[in-house]
């Protein structure tokens, strides 16, 4: 039987996924509607299985996505800014950034990072990212804050 195709176990529709959640869903949609006590709509019931199975990969996905930021800003700032969890910055006017959130949530940043970040000091270039980089560089540098944060 090729994926994705259906058959019949004990009068419920059984359905052969690569997605285990999918096959779970439509099986228990097919047993909730036929229940004469339908609490829960199977819509319902299988966007929430859905929304609940995708959720497990989320830790990993946003290790993945600071790793990215990490790996961004490793690559054009690291030669002024200390950008992990531990060091110093070699430019006495780039702070950290585990402290850029002592100043301001660095949400705030997401803006200038795409518009173009400069600073007030001529020596430090413009930097433009694009959105998915901005998304990558923001969680890195939520995962990484010391000390207390900035008012918001």
């Amino acid at each position: 039987m090729t994926a994705g195709a259906s058959r019949q176990r004990g009068g419920v529709p059984v359905v052969e996924s690569r997605s285990c959640a999918f096959a779970i869903c439509l099986s228990t949609a097919a047993l909730v509607e036929r229940s004469m006590h339908r609490m829960i709509k199977p819509s319902v019931f299988c966007t929430v299985l859905v929304l609940l199975s995708a959720g497990a990969a989320l830790p990993q996905d946003k290790r993945a996505l600071e790793s990215r930021g990490e790996g961004l800003l490793t690559t054009s700032c690291s030669r002024c800014h200390a950008v992990g969890r531990t060091g110093n910055s070699t430019h006495p006017e780039a702070p950290p950034f585990r402290t850029l959130g002592q100043r301001y949530p660095v949400e705030v940043l997401a803006e200038a990072l795409a518009e173009g970040l400069s600073s007030g000091h001529p020596d430090m270039p413009e930097f433009r990212f694009e959105i998915d980089d901005v998304n990558a560089i923001i969680a890195y540098l939520g995962s990484i804050q010391v000390g207390p944060p900035a008012a918001r």
